[in-house]
């Protein structure tokens, strides 16, 4: 009979040494393997590059840019996805760089190198990572063609897939953004943003219909409408967005408040006044940062009341400030029989000051 002593000696200090062997072994492979894909494909980004470098002396002359694209295939492996996804993401890099004089170039490599069926079989894919991947190809390539294949992902269940595909679509059918004062779902506030983003990066122009998206049945249109206002300093809808200060919507007051600020609504002020006390802390806050913008006399009557009876620290501070913001003379006046007025009027003055 085996001893516990021999069944250690060995079978089990043999069999741990033997796995810990083939564990350092396979480690260094992986290593090894590791270090040999990222020098492929450090390889390939460097030939790219290059490639796409000598373009710019060469745009004009169609079988030098043959020769040098045939060279491109022989040098790395196109027929590899990964390769691809390398060759793709430095299109774009490239094209970013050199802004709206390469485009038309970016985009005829990018078909001449078939790399549009990669991206439209990202965009079959099952999987919600590979979609989004492939939106991002189409749209920062800024191949038109693709919009028919994005279309459909515009009322996808899923939040994240039909997030992406909104950027990708809008950004491809070249800005035209009218057709979302009819659209019927929720734009949500990842797609907002988005959307925001999109403007400020493509420097599209103002929407025509704008005026109709305050007036839509669709809350989230209403308040893309006002954001979109306020980024291009669009100040005609002024009555309009004034009386959204009374929406019972707690997000389009929200944003009404914040376009009051932004756009300088003077005539904005009393009804900002009015809706104090019934809305929001937060709400509460942008409505005194407001006033500080764009208060006048009722703005002082209102903010000394306000301050003598207001048991909220931060709003209190936020009341001062304004109020010193507009009448320095009567935030003084209030400070000298109020102890916590006096202090929070020197902080305000004075940063430091605790």
């Amino acid at each position: 009979m085996i001893t516990i002593f021999e069944f250690l000696k060995f079978y089990l200090v043999p069999s741990l040494l033997i796995c810990l062997i083939i564990l350092v072994v396979l480690m260094w492979s992986k290593r090894l393997i590791m270090h040999n894909f990222n020098k492929k494909k450090q390889f390939v980004i460097e030939n790219t590059y290059l490639f796409l470098a000598s373009l710019i002396f060469e745009k004009n002359n169609k079988e030098k840019i043959e020769e040098k694209i045939t060279e491109l295939k022989s040098k790395i492996p196109l027929h590899k996805n990964w390769c691809k996804n390398i060759v793709i993401n430095e299109l774009i890099r490239f094209k970013k760089n050199l802004k709206g004089e390469s485009s038309p170039i970016i985009i005829a490599l990018y078909k001449k190198l078939k790399l549009h069926f990669y991206s439209a079989r990202l965009v079959a894919d099952l999987r919600y990572y590979q979609k989004c991947e492939g939106f991002y190809q189409f749209q920062h390539i800024d191949f038109k063609p693709a919009k028919k294949l994005i279309k459909p992902y515009l009322t996808h269940p899923d939040r994240i897939i039909r997030s992406n595909a909104y950027a990708c679509y809008l950004s491809l059918v070249e800005g035209k953004l009218e057709q979302l004062a009819n659209i019927p779902t929720k734009i949500s506030l990842l797609n907002i943003i988005k959307l925001m983003e999109l403007l400020h990066i493509k420097k599209i122009k103002l929407p025509k219909n704008i005026d109709e998206w305050l007036v839509s049945e669709n809350k989230s249109v209403v308040r893309l409408g006002i954001k979109t206002m306020v980024f291009y300093n669009y100040a005609n809808q002024e009555e309009e967005i004034t009386e959204l200060l009374n929406s019972e919507d707690d997000i389009l007051r929200y944003e009404a408040i914040l376009a009051c600020r932004a756009l300088y609504f003077k005539n904005a002020e009393t009804g900002l006044i009015s809706i104090y006390l019934h809305d929001n802390d937060n709400n509460k806050k942008e409505i005194l940062k407001s006033l500080k913008v764009i208060g006048g006399e009722k703005s002082v009557a209102f903010l000394e009341q306000l301050i003598l009876y207001e048991t909220n620290k931060t709003l209190k501070i936020y009341a001062v400030n304004a109020l010193n913001s507009i009448d320095k003379k009567t935030a003084e006046k209030l400070s000298l029989n109020d102890n916590d007025t006096l202090c929070m009027l020197n902080h305000i003055n004075d940063i430091y000051i605790v």
